[in-house]
C-alpha cells in the first residue's frame, strides 16, 4: 500500500513536471524541444497510472480506457529522442522523415480499434476479468497484432531509441554543444544515462521474474519495476526542477542562426522604449526581443563591456535628445534621469560623464546656452 502511494505521488510529480514545461516554460524561440520533453513526462505518467487503475479496480468504472495506453507507450521513447535531436542538430522543428518515429503508435492504435469500439457490456465484463488476473494485461489478444509482439515491442523499443540517443551524443554536433555549453550537454547526457540504467534494470528484472516465476522470490521481483520507476522519475524530475539555470537554458536556447545584429536590436530597444524601465535586465529584455540571453550578451560584448554599459549608453543618448528639446527648462536633472530609465541620479551622472565627459548642467551651458 505504501509503495502504491509513493507510486501515485510519482505519477503526479511527473504530470506536474510535464505541465510545468508545457505551460510555464515555453521557449522564446520557435522550437519544439521543450514540448517533446514535456510530452515525455506526461505520456509516461499516463501509461504508469494504468497499473493503479487496474490493481484497485478503478478501470471497471471507465472500461473504455483499457488498452488506451498500449499505443501511447510507443510515443515515449521517440519524444525523448526528438528532444535530444532538436537541440543537438540545432533544428527547432521536425522533418517529415521524423514522423516515422510515430509509426508504431499508429500501427498499434489501428490494431486495437475494434477493441476500443467493443460494446460497453462486453468490455466491462472483460475488464472485470482483467482485474481478477493482472497477467492478462500482457497475455490477452484483443488486437489484430498478437499481444506477445506488443509486450516484446515495449521492451525492445526503448532500447533501440537509447542506442539512437547515445549515437546522437557522439556526433560532431554534440561535441560542439559540449564545448559551447557543457551544462546543457550534461543535461542531455544525464537524461540518456538515467534512462539507460532504468531500462536495463527493468529488462533484467523482467527476465529474473520469468526465471523465478514459480519461486517465492517472485513476489520480491514483482515490486522491483515499481521501485525502479519511482526512483527514476523522482530523480529525473527533481534534477530538472532543481536546476533553475538548466530550465533557463531550455527556455532561451536559440536553435536558429543569429539573424539580428546589435544595430537592429538597439533600434528596436529605442523604438519600443524598453530602456526606460529601470528594472530591465539581460533576461527580461531577451524575452521581449525573442533572442536568447547568451546570444544577446555575445552581440553586446562585440562593442560594449557588458549589458549595463550598452543599455546606459542608450539611456544617455535618449537624455541628450530630451535636453535638445529643452526638457531641463521645465524639469529637474533627477526627473531627466528617471525619464531615461536610471534607478538613481548618481548612476545617471556617472553614465552621463562617461559618454559626454561632462555634467548635464555644463553640457546644457556649452551646447544650448542654457542655465
Amino acid at each position: 500500500m505504501l509503495i502504491d502511494l509513493i507510486y501515485f505521488t510519482n505519477i503526479v510529480f511527473s504530470l506536474f513536471t510535464g505541465a510545468y514545461l508545457l505551460i510555464k516554460l515555453r521557449p522564446v524561440n520557435n522550437s519544439n524541444h521543450i514540448t517533446f520533453l514535456a510530452l515525455y513526462f506526461i505520456c509516461n505518467a499516463f501509461c504508469f497510472s494504468f497499473y493503479l487503475l487496474i490493481k484497485y479496480n478503478i478501470i471497471i468504472s471507465v472500461p473504455y480506457l483499457y488498452k488506451i495506453a498500449a499505443p501511447i507507450t510507443y510515443l515515449i521513447a521517440p519524444f525523448s529522442y526528438l528532444h535530444l535531436k532538436t537541440i543537438i542538430k540545432n533544428k527547432p522543428s521536425i522533418s517529415r522523415s521524423d514522423m516515422l518515429h510515430f509509426l508504431l503508435f499508429f500501427i498499434f492504435l489501428i490494431s486495437y480499434l475494434k477493441f476500443y469500439f467493443m460494446p460497453i457490456d462486453e468490455k466491462t465484463a472483460y475488464v472485470l476479468e482483467v482485474t481478477n488476473n493482472f497477467k492478462l494485461t500482457y497475455l490477452d489478444n484483443v488486437g489484430l497484432i498478437p499481444e506477445f509482439i506488443n509486450t516484446l515491442g515495449r521492451l525492445l523499443h526503448p532500447v533501440i531509441y537509447l542506442i539512437l540517443q547515445w549515437c546522437l551524443l557522439l556526433t560532431p554536433d554534440a561535441v560542439k554543444l559540449k564545448t559551447k555549453d557543457f551544462k546543457f550537454y550534461n543535461w542531455l547526457y544525464k537524461l540518456t544515462l538515467f534512462q539507460s540504467i532504468y531500462t536495463v534494470s527493468l529488462i533484467a528484472t523482467v527476465m529474473l521474474n520469468i526465471v523465478f516465476e514459480k519461486l517465492i522470490m517472485n513476489q520480491f521481483f514483482e515490486i522491483i519495476p515499481t521501485i525502479l520507476t519511482i526512483t527514476f522519475f523522482f530523480t529525473i524530475s527533481g534534477y530538472l526542477l532543481w536546476h533553475q539555470d538548466l530550465l533557463r537554458r531550455l527556455k532561451y536556447v536559440d536553435l536558429s542562426p543569429i539573424s539580428q545584429d546589435l544595430i537592429n536590436i538597439t533600434k528596436k530597444v529605442i523604438q519600443e522604449k524598453y530602456f526606460v524601465d529601470p528594472k530591465i535586465n539581460l533576461e527580461n529584455l531577451s524575452d521581449q526581443l525573442q533572442i536568447s540571453p547568451k546570444n544577446l550578451s555575445q552581440l553586446i560584448r562585440q562593442d560594449y563591456l557588458n549589458f549595463n554599459k550598452w543599455i546606459n549608453n542608450i539611456r544617455i543618448e535618449y537624455s541628450l535628445k530630451l535636453m535638445e528639446e529643452d526638457y531641463l527648462k521645465q524639469h529637474s536633472v533627477e526627473a531627466l534621469s528617471e525619464a531615461a530609465g536610471f534607478k538613481s541620479k548618481n548612476t545617471f551622472y556617472r553614465a552621463f560623464k562617461e559618454v559626454t565627459d561632462t555634467t548635464p548642467i555644463k553640457y546644457m551651458k556649452d551646447n544650448f546656452n542654457s542655465f
